[in-house]
């Protein structure tokens, strides 16, 4: 199914000579500005030195409820609101239909905006997919910029991954999220055979922000954090593997702000895997067990984690990590294993260049920083936001 959908989204794509011209604005069109990182990511933008004009398209049933949907966004994340944001210059327009952003001149698009379902067929991802195609034919002068997932490569057997598209459906994960996911990178590659200017951002697990630690409790790796309050136990384990390459919402946001402008206008699609430098699971676990705040839990086998969570379910207990035990139990074939290894040599050398380009100095220390992934901290912002919220 995964190559017929790609065959029909390739010949979607429709480009005349007429369509080569350069662009001369500076407005950003970005998608997914109500999820996590692309709310980052309009923040991040609009910090930029030469602060462009962002437009944000939004499902919505007007532009009135779409301007609503990412101002709430803004403030979920603790982040400045819209009006703050126009207070000081930013220019912002929420738009709910790709025909009303005709008018404007885009310079790069964003494509941040995905559904996050890992129980989702993948026949569930041909409108998103459709809705990637469709913006690339209306913007065939602009950079698009694809936020991708790791999971699209990470059913391979090379360690690390590498920064390249692969054209082998079999190394995404056997769940319709990753295989749209490699399907949508398959697509940008050909777009940039066909003359489009594209770059894929390969996202690793993103996890809260480094000042306010707001961090989306349904995702995979939230859930089992959060799930030791009820099942007084964690795995020993992540997801992956002993191995983490965690990256704060807000490093990956301003990274995608940098990484849009260096788009190549050759025939080719460059790839950058966005992910932190890798730690051990088992600094994540030692933090929590030294946070008094926190109550005691026993660390397990992850297959004993599976289990106690079964028991839970059985016993009809309120927790949320129950919604993707199937998810859960498929990453049993993980054990042993130390955890993705994610080149991001490309990324990294990307990044010291533009910020060489912006003046700083220790471009390569700011990088790292960046990159440096999670610390005790930030976890423990992460513990407290979630009781702020009632998560926890």
């Amino acid at each position: 199914m995964a190559l017929h959908m790609l065959k029909s989204a390739k010949g979607s794509l429709k480009r005349g000579e007429e369509d080569a011209r350069a662009v001369d604005g500076d407005t950003v069109l970005l998608t997914g500005a109500t999820g996590a990182l692309g709310t980052h990511t309009l923040v991040q933008v609009l910090r930029l030195t030469h602060a462009p004009s962002v437009v944000c398209l939004v499902r919505a049933i007007s532009d009135k409820e779409a301007e609503s949907r990412v101002d709430a966004s803004l403030a979920h994340r603790r982040l400045p609101r819209l009006v703050d944001l126009r207070r000081i210059g930013a220019r912002i327009t929420c738009l709910c239909t790709i025909g009303e952003i005709l008018a404007h001149d885009i310079f790069v698009v964003l494509h941040v905006g995905w559904p996050v379902n890992f129980n989702y067929s993948l026949r569930s991802f041909t409108s998103p997919i459709q809705a990637t195609v469709d913006l690339l034919n209306a913007f065939p002068s602009a950079r698009h910029l694809l936020i991708s997932s790791v999971s699209a490569v990470s059913a391979t057997s090379r360690s690390p991954i590498p920064e390249t598209v692969s054209t082998d459906v079999l190394t995404a994960e056997p769940m319709g999220y990753s295989r749209s996911k490699w399907i949508t990178e398959q697509l940008f590659s050909f777009a940039a055979d066909k003359g489009w200017s594209t770059g894929i951002a390969r996202a690793g697990q993103i996890v809260g922000d480094t000042a306010h630690g707001v961090w989306n409790g349904d995702e995979a790796c939230s859930l089992i954090l959060r799930s030791f309050r009820t099942l007084k136990v964690l795995p020993n384990r992540d997801v992956a593997g002993s191995i983490i390459s965690w990256l704060p919402v807000d490093h990956a946001a301003w990274a995608i702000s940098r990484l849009a402008r260096l788009i190549s206008e050759e025939k080719r699609c460059d790839v950058w895997n966005l992910a932190a430098r890798p730690q051990p699971y088992s600094s994540v676990l030692a933090w929590i067990a030294q946070d008094d705040s926190l109550p005691a839990c026993e660390v397990v086998e992850y297959h004993t984690w599976i289990s106690v969570l079964q028991k839970s379910i059985e016993n009809q207990d309120d927790e949320p990590a129950a919604k993707l035990l199937g998810f859960f139990t498929s990453r049993n074939s993980a054990a042993g294993h130390d955890g993705l290894r994610l080149s991001t040599k490309k990324l990294r050398k990307t990044l010291v260049r533009t910020l060489h380009a912006e003046g700083m100095d220790d471009a390569v220390g700011e990088v790292e920083r960046r990159l440096s992934g999670v610390d005790q901290s930030l976890l423990k912002r992460v513990f407290d936001t979630w009781r702020e919220d009632g998560l926890f």
